[in-house]
């Protein structure tokens, strides 16, 4: 869930290379020549967790201005993480073959925070990165927030299209096939990779609640988790998704794009509907501080929680399932507010319960293997019985 998993995915996909030069993928690409002005097109994408809208993704492709260059594409990718706002503007410039010329990245985070007095105050921490040819090298140059610079090169061993995913599927789109594309990666180091795209054959998908016609795409550079994307068969983009990562993009007008996804799930559900869900959001919101820590007595089964405790902790086993009650309280009084609200909500828009009969679990994506253990009452109410630790 964590804002590096997501960007490191989507950085394979604005960014990454891959294989061998004699692929039937470089064949056609070596075929193109001059501005094609089909390709120029804005996408709008929202960017959601569980159908709620987190953030957004533009991309951008126009007639670059560059002399060396004849495309440039612009992709925004932003996102609010809690008090923290993230965006990374990476552009790409393009040859006629779609292989990349250069790339600026400007990744920017800003945090809001309150003091004691309740005044905000807001910092901002910028890095900036370059990947320019020069001669026969490729030369990567990355300014941290603090100013510090660090340099990485690499041979220029035939094209690169390390960072031309976006405009390589779009072109392959109608073609399906399994390809192949050389690029570099810059993990530490620079190292000559393999991108390998798996392009489908058009089919009848759903999108934005509308039966269109499809074409599914994987992307996968070796080391990395793949990228699902979704584009029409004339190679417009419709949607992406990392693998690994609880995110996925989804293209619409820009309109739709600032709200939620149509039947997004509730946040959690309302106490007393039922729903095992509805006790697991109590605890995020008193985590959160939206809920008083006395709202814990409505569902944390105390009696089972400190039987779970006491099998762990030989301390335990010599209170009373009321002392830990007050001791869970008191630790909660301490770390409150653990997450802003929205952070809360997010979670639990990731969240679905797994019920079977009287029991039900509820896991955290990418922390399925320490759960919530929930019961249903004799009065059809779910509380815990024991919880992510």
């Amino acid at each position: 869930m964590t804002k590096t998993l997501i960007m490191t995915s989507l950085l394979l996909l604005l960014g990454v290379g891959a294989a061998s030069a004699d692929d039937a993928a470089l064949e056609r690409l070596r075929k193109l020549e001059g501005f094609d002005a089909a390709r120029v097109r804005t996408t709008y994408l929202g960017f959601y967790m569980g159908g709620r809208r987190v953030g957004a993704f533009k991309t951008q492709t126009a007639k670059s201005e560059r002399e060396d260059a004849v495309y440039v594409e612009t992709n925004t990718i932003s996102m609010k993480f809690g008090p923290t706002d993230n965006e990374e503007v990476v552009t790409v410039y393009l040859a006629a073959d779609l292989s990349m010329v250069a790339e600026t990245k400007v990744s920017t985070e800003r945090k809001t925070e309150k003091n004691e007095a309740g005044e905000e105050t807001t910092t901002e921490a910028v890095t900036r990165t370059t990947l320019e040819r020069a001669g026969d090298t490729w030369v990567r140059t990355v300014v941290a927030p603090d100013g510090t610079e660090s340099i990485l090169k690499a041979p220029v061993k035939g094209p690169n299209y390390s960072s031309s995913l976006m405009a390589v599927t779009s072109f392959l789109a109608g073609t399906p096939g399994e390809y192949t594309l050389p690029g570099i990666t810059w993990k530490g180091e620079s190292k000559q990779v393999e991108l390998k795209l798996s392009v489908a054959a058009a089919a009848e998908v759903e999108h934005r609640g509308q039966k269109v016609s499809g074409v599914a795409v994987k992307a996968s550079g070796k080391g990395d988790a793949p990228i699902n994307l979704l584009l029409t068969p004339k190679g417009e983009l419709l949607g992406l998704s990392p693998e690994g990562a609880p995110v996925r993009f989804v293209a619409g007008t820009k309109e739709e794009c600032a709200k939620d996804l149509p039947g997004a799930k509730a946040l959690g559900a309302a106490e007393g509907s039922g729903d095992p869900m509805a006790a697991v959001k109590v605890y995020f919101y008193v985590l959160a501080g939206a809920q008083p820590v006395e709202d814990l007595d409505k569902v944390l089964d105390y009696t089972a929680i400190h039987a779970f405790m006491a099998k762990e902790d030989p301390d335990v086993q010599a209170m009373t399932p009321a002392m830990v009650a007050d001791l869970l309280k008191s630790q909660f009084k301490k770390v409150i507010p653990a997450l802003p609200q929205d952070q809360a909500d997010m979670v639990l828009a990731m969240m679905e319960a797994k019920i079977e009969g009287d029991t039900a679990t509820a896991a955290i994506p990418g922390k399925e293997e320490s759960p919530f253990l929930l019961r249903k009452t004799e009065g059809g109410k779910w509380v815990i019985t024991s919880f992510p630790h």
